[in-house]
């Protein structure tokens, strides 16, 4: 497996989305990635919709060569034929429109994998290149870290929120070039302005908070804790 940084993996995500920015589709909508229209027209994919686990952890499945996929249902065991072309994504997802930005990066994330074995072809196989058999999530225990599953979410978080995108939106929904802090409670325009740009951009809250802050656009997020600055004013 190639070892990418998260320069490397930038510049993967831009030469996609030049790519991208080609097909006539994605300039009806400038503002805002669409992971289907990626993956359909410039990928060549299927997607398909259906539940993946009894528990709800598992979002999305895929794989790159044609494999019989033994699935955890609620009856037992289910087997999905998967041709190489398709990702599976938790029908929940589409289901329920508060969890559209959490859809899109499932999507992209699985993206990802595709994409990275089109460059890089046997590097990303996971050991199921010549399997015919492949059951998921039939044992509970992971390892602590994936490096494999670490470059997918970076990957995905580049395709879906490019810096110059990011910051042309900012613009769009009225925000300032950079935040010192995200807070509901004491920065409120502000942090509904935030929110019309999660919306806009079709990601969650928690993932552009994260890229903004790694690309120095917020400052600290406070979300969680919005009393931190009152506390620090009786400090």
């Amino acid at each position: 497996m190639q070892r990418l940084s998260r320069n490397d993996l930038e510049s993967i995500a831009n030469r996609v989305l030049r790519a991208y920015w080609k097909i006539p589709e994605a300039k009806k909508t400038p503002w805002y990635i669409e992971p289907d229209l990626l993956l359909c027209s410039l990928l060549g994919l299927k997607i398909e919709f259906r539940h993946l686990s009894t528990d709800g952890l598992t979002l999305g499945i895929t794989s790159f060569d044609s494999v019989d996929l033994v699935l955890l249902c609620e009856n037992g065991e289910e087997i999905v034929h998967l041709d190489g072309k398709t990702v599976l994504i938790e029908q929940d997802l589409q289901d329920h429109s508060k969890l559209f930005g959490r859809r899109n990066f499932t999507l992209s994330h699985e993206a990802s994998h595709h994409i990275l074995n089109l460059l890089f072809p046997g590097e990303y196989t996971g050991g199921d290149k010549d399997r015919k058999v492949m059951k998921y999530r039939l044992i509970e225990k992971r390892p602590t870290f994936d490096w494999e599953e670490w470059q997918m979410d970076v990957l995905a978080s580049y395709l879906l929120m490019p810096t110059e995108l990011i910051k042309e939106n900012m613009r769009l929904v009225g925000l300032p070039d950079k935040l010192d802090y995200l807070n509901p409670k004491w920065r409120r325009q502000d942090y509904e302005r935030f929110t019309s740009l999660s919306d806009l951009m079709g990601v969650s809250k928690d993932a552009l908070s994260y890229r903004m802050q790694r690309l120095g656009l917020i400052g600290e997020d406070q979300r969680r804790h919005p009393n931190d600055l009152l506390d620090v004013w009786r400090y």
